[in-house]
């Protein structure tokens, strides 16, 4: 199997288990919870910054490291956090904790996984190609999460969700360590963007607030503002609401 292929299959496990949990969370922090609402956006706003900080910090360290290594890491620390929040589901401050500290983990892995794919392709066509491949199965894997999350968040609860997903972080690590470690094309240092980066991040910070506007803020926009202009599947509760909404757009 093509490098390209094995990180888009670990891209759609690891994205599936992640989305069948991160905008549900929210619905649990707010229902069983009774988090005040204010926090529950505050949770997702330190969501985001660890995971840039992730990110970076990931990039750093597979330079010196190794692409391979830190997403073996990555993946070993995100199953073991949320096992750990599995464990400790009935309080919301660890459990706020744990995946917190998990989203750091999974942008390191996001952005060693990035570079990895660099290493492996330094022509300009063949690295597009390849890196859309993997964007597919990270794509497919939030899709196919997001639709049935809502159904097995109310059949099974929040607790047996999150041990799934702890369970398949674990299950990528012996394809990631099928992968061969690449030599890396790029040094250990950080650099203040160019102009060019800096016209390209704007569209994209304000791309992808739409996106975070996906997650659990469309789920609550469906069961509580729009509850009573849906049909009964909508209206049973707010984590069926995105299966709904998923379904009926995709």
């Amino acid at each position: 199997m093509r490098v390209q292929d094995k990180l888009a299959a670990i891209s759609a496990i690891r994205v599936l288990g992640l989305s069948l949990t991160t905008p549900f969370i929210g619905v649990a922090l707010e229902e069983a919870y009774r988090v005040p609402l204010a926090q529950v956006s505050a949770y997702y706003v330190i969501l985001a910054a660890m995971g840039a900080a992730g990110q970076v910090i990931g990039g750093l360290a597979s330079d010196r490291a190794g692409r391979v290594r830190v997403m073996a890491l990555s993946a070993l620390t995100a199953f073991a956090l949320l096992a750990a929040a599995t464990a400790l589901a009935s309080s919301p401050l660890a459990l706020e904790a744990l995946t917190s500290l998990q989203s750091f983990f999974s942008g390191s892995f996001a952005s060693s996984s990035t570079a990895l794919i660099g290493d492996y392709f330094s022509e300009h066509a063949e690295l597009v190609k390849a890196y859309g491949r993997v964007r597919v199965g990270a794509n497919l894997g939030w899709a196919l999460g997001a639709v049935v999350g809502g159904s097995l968040y109310q059949l099974l609860g929040l607790r047996t969700l999150l041990a799934f997903t702890s369970l398949t972080q674990l299950s990528t690590v012996p394809l990631i360590l099928a992968i061969r470690e690449p030599t890396p094309r790029s040094s250990m240092r950080l650099e203040a963007p160019s102009g060019p980066m800096l016209l390209f991040l704007g569209p994209s910070f304000l791309t992808f607030i739409i996106a975070g506007l996906m997650g659990y803020p469309l789920v609550y926009y469906f069961s509580v503002t729009l509850a009573w202009a849906q049909p009964s599947e909508a209206r049973s509760s707010p984590s069926t609401a995105l299966s709904w909404s998923c379904s009926r757009t995709g």
